[in-house]
């Protein structure tokens, strides 16, 4: 059977391309697969983090979202305009709830950091739907609230991270 005490654990922090000038939802060049079936069991917890910069025009908000597939695990708002020139983080934490074709993720914790404001909580939440038996990409994006050549953000760090029930790390 599968090992229950390694996690499944990818990271990277190799810089791509930003994605700028756009007000539509952009992914980063940065993505994961996750094998199907991986998340596959009860109680597992699935870990995402990102950090990255961005540079604006001084006025338009900016939205960072986590997805796995198509459902958004973590949605965070900048709350006010930013800095020219600032920092964003967030985590993000699921855990599966039931199994197969039909499963549930538990969305959980989410927390994150735009631009040297306050702590930005997830405004995605809740139990969600997730077919657990076939193979998930896990992406960030990033929506601008006006488009405009200065606004860029970029990934900078990326980590993934699957933990089965009973695991230590």
């Amino acid at each position: 059977g599968r090992m229950k005490n390694v996690p499944l654990f990818y990271s990277t922090s190799t810089v791509p391309a930003p994605v700028f000038n756009t007000a539509s939802e952009t992914a980063f060049a940065h993505s994961y697969t996750i094998p199907a079936y991986a998340l596959n069991t009860l109680g597992g917890a699935l870990r995402i983090k990102a950090n990255g910069r961005y540079t604006t025009t001084g006025t338009p908000l900016v939205n960072i979202r986590v997805k796995v597939g198509a459902l958004t695990i973590g949605e965070f708002i900048s709350t006010t305009a930013n800095n020219a020139t600032s920092t964003w983080q967030v985590v993000v934490e699921t855990a599966t709830r039931s199994l197969g074709s039909g499963g549930t993720v538990n969305i959980g914790y989410g927390l994150g950091q735009l631009g040297g404001v306050a702590a930005v909580t997830n405004s995605a939440f809740g139990t969600q739907s997730l077919d657990l038996t076939v193979n998930k990409i896990v992406t960030v994006t990033v929506t601008w609230a006006a488009a405009d050549i200065a606004n860029a953000a970029y990934l900078d760090g990326f980590t993934v991270e699957w933990l089965y029930p009973g695991s230590t790390q």
